[in-house]
């Protein structure tokens, strides 16, 4: 189980980020996409979200594919189901829908293709929220996206605990919910994002609570684990990382180092 820290901080140069993840000795860094590069960890990138346009055909495909070419086989990237309201999807008449779902998951097969290991991320849980944030979505893109490529291994979840948990304070509530979309996806989720806290006298009791709790429940898989939080500093990115770091020490299939990752 490789662990890894997602940094998006405008603030830094990319090489900082890049020198920082070194520094702190990562299997695994997410990267944006408009970055490539030889280190001493392995690299994932946050595809852009896929836009919608005219005849429901994705605006931004050829942008995304043409980067995409110019990764190595087994690369991993992240990329969301497009951006559409949940309330806007549900208008659509049922030809309509059929017809982005089509076009969606031709695209993604399109990545696979290239054998690439994708993990659609689950969208934020919100009021008129995006399509794509259940698991009954995610799963259904997955299965229609294995119908359309030779590499269905390929393809799974990339489970964003925090999108699942948006808004509820209570870490009863947050351990159910995450318990709930854990178990319904286990068998696609192939990378996991967790936020890191910033207040430290959370972290402790909640931010180590929620790490041990994945660590449990996925002690079997042997997947990335990336902490993403765009308002963590790097001291506290590093703080986050080596508290999940030591809780992932008592998994079994836990790797000798950790992982970092940046959005695209």
């Amino acid at each position: 189980m490789k662990i890894g820290i997602a940094i998006s901080h405008k603030k830094y140069k990319q090489r900082n980020l890049l020198e920082f993840a070194e520094r702190i000795g990562v299997d695994i860094v997410q990267m944006e996409m408009k970055t490539l590069g030889l280190f001493d960890f392995d690299l994932s990138y946050h595809l852009p979200t896929p836009k919608i346009g005219p005849h429901f055909k994705i605006k931004n495909e050829n942008k995304i594919l043409t980067f995409c070419r110019d990764l190595s086989s087994e690369t991993r990237v992240t990329i969301h189901p497009p951006n559409i309201l949940q309330k806007d999807f549900n208008a659509l008449g049922e030809e309509k829908r059929k017809k982005i779902l089509s076009n969606m998951t031709d695209f993604y097969a399109k990545l696979a293709d290239m054998n690439l290991i994708i993990g659609i991320e689950n969208n934020p849980v919100k009021a008129n929220g995006k399509y794509g944030s259940t698991p009954g979505q995610l799963i259904e893109l997955v299965e229609l996206i294995k119908d359309k490529t030779d590499n269905k291994d390929n393809i799974g979840v990339a489970f964003d605990v925090n999108h699942a948990i948006y808004g509820l304070h209570d870490i009863d509530e947050k351990l159910y919910v995450f318990d709930d979309y854990a178990t319904k996806m286990y068998d696609y989720i192939n990378m996991i994002h967790i936020e890191g806290l910033q207040e430290k006298a959370q972290k402790n009791e909640l931010e180590t609570m929620m790490f041990t709790h994945i660590g449990e429940k996925f002690i079997d898989k042997d997947i990335p684990i990336i902490i993403e939080n765009k308002k963590l500093s790097l001291s506290e990115m590093t703080e986050s990382y080596k508290n999940l770091k030591e809780v992932m020490k008592t998994q079994k299939n836990y790797g000798s180092k950790g992982g970092c990752a940046k959005r695209l």
